[in-house]
């Protein structure tokens, strides 16, 4: 399969399909990628996780001041009413302790996070900071899509993404470095599209 058909078969970006445009690096926009990806990150099928970001969305959850001043109840059922009902609690207390640390430590701007971290491992571990349970998995989904927009975002291609270039001969069979693996993909295709295309046809099959 051709790279360009993959990206057409099995879609983009994840923050695209969510109609989130990073592009602009507008702080609003990242802050809802932000809450996307920890969404994403916890142990729930990514549908559950797109409709929930959909249900906060709809209810204006989705700014650093209306996470951090909302109602834990509120939360709580939104989230239930996605289908977080096993990490509701959990969920709930990390999306607004997140908010609240982005506040007070970066005045709202996801963009004084980035300017402040001196690297990319240090963007890395700034953004696990903003919440206890924020781990790499959570963070390395939210910076592959902000590779190529923040300089410091540098994640390795993901673990899924890497599996399934391999199988579809994007990659040769004896490479293991994932961050290697970024350099041999097709030059020509968006990386970010095909690396979310690769995730998706990975996730298919489960």
């Amino acid at each position: 399969m051709k790279p360009e058909e993959l990206i057409a078969n099995y879609g983009g970006t994840f923050s695209r399909e969510l109609g989130i445009d990073l592009s602009g690096r507008s702080g609003e926009e990242i802050f809802r990628w932000l809450v996307a990806s920890i969404l994403f990150g916890a142990r729930i099928s990514w549908k559950i996780a797109e409709r929930t970001w959909r249900i906060l969305d709809r209810l204006s959850l989705l700014s650093p001041h209306a996470l951090a001043v909302s109602q834990e109840e509120a939360l709580i059922r939104a989230l239930d009413e996605g289908g977080y009902a096993r990490y509701d609690f959990r969920t709930a207390a990390k999306l607004r302790e997140a908010a609240k640390t982005l506040i007070e430590r970066y005045a709202s701007d996801p963009e004084m996070l980035h300017l402040q971290a001196s690297g990319s491992r240090d963007l890395e571990s700034r953004i696990m900071g903003l919440a206890s349970g924020i781990g790499p998995l959570t963070a390395e989904i939210f910076l592959r899509e902000m590779r190529g927009i923040w300089e410091k975002a540098d994640p390795p291609l993901s673990e899924l993404a890497f599996r399934e270039a391999k199988s579809l001969g994007y990659l040769p069979e004896g490479i293991g470095d994932r961050r290697l693996a970024l350099e041999l993909l097709p030059a020509a295709i968006d990386l970010n599209e095909m690396e979310a295309a690769l995730i998706r046809k990975g996730l298919s099959r489960s």
